[in-house]
């Protein structure tokens, strides 16, 4: 549904030169994921307990994970198939066709659009930093394969992390006298995600202006530089009502 089309809108627009990938961004990407995943989940619970406030929450993901499939059934459905195909479309196309504009304008509105198609409100924070984080990787590389690896990162440890966290989990560290000090198991995990958030902030940062320096030439060369015009959206505006009717079809 999204990988078809944003796959034909690359070839219409002859997207090229972002399908590079060298072994030296592998540790460097993956030590970005891992070092931005407490980040993203700290921001993020303190999002939803501000939510609570006014509607109940469900987790979606959560009860896919947890409903008995298989696990590499959950990596290549939850993971590796929406890693390829969201960022075909929200990097390889979206963030491509907007390459004359600021950079931070750029890595904005792709996060942005990325969060909204997710169609829903208690699952928008989270996106939203995750593409920001994989919008400037693609901007800082200018390689697809660079963030399709980061994004099934990503989705991979975030299945690991739910399966991980369940009832049993939190009852038993619920009994733990030092765990009891801060309240509740909720309270000290999101202490524990503050400290080591803190320090895999510092771990971003420098990562980020090493792959400035490494990569920000040659990735400047290879994306194609364009005026885009108002019409070049059309496409993309054809794709985000398809999208919506298809989900709320489904829904």
């Amino acid at each position: 549904m999204i990988f078809l089309p944003a796959f034909f809108l690359r070839r219409l627009y002859r997207y090229k030169g972002d399908v590079h990938f060298s072994p030296s961004m592998l540790g460097q990407i993956s030590l970005l994921i891992l070092c931005a995943f407490p980040i993203i989940l700290f921001i993020n619970g303190f999002f939803l307990q501000f939510l609570s406030h006014f509607f109940e929450l469900k987790n979606v993901s959560l009860g896919v994970v947890r409903s008995g499939a298989p696990l590499w059934t959950q990596l290549f459905f939850l993971a590796l198939v929406p890693a390829i195909a969201e960022e075909t479309l929200f990097r390889g196309f979206v963030q491509k066709t907007l390459t004359n504009f600021s950079e931070g304008f750029i890595v904005f509105v792709s996060a942005l659009v990325f969060a909204i198609f997710h169609f829903e409100l208690q699952n928008f924070v989270a996106p939203l930093l995750f593409g920001i984080l994989l919008a400037t990787i693609y901007r800082r590389t200018g390689s697809l394969p660079a963030v399709i690896y980061g994004h099934f990162l990503h989705n991979t440890i975030s299945i690991l992390f739910l399966s991980w966290y369940n009832d049993g989990m939190i009852e038993a560290w619920g009994e733990n006298g030092f765990v009891q000090l801060f309240g509740s198991v909720e309270n000290f995990i999101m202490v524990l995600l503050l400290v080591v958030g803190v320090f895999a902030f510092l771990i971003l940062r420098k990562i980020f202006v090493e792959m400035e320096g490494k990569y920000r030439a040659s990735s400047q060369e290879k994306q194609a530089r364009r005026r885009v015009k108002g019409k070049d959206l059309i496409p993309f505006l054809f794709l985000v009502m398809y999208y919506i009717m298809v989900c709320v079809q489904g829904g």
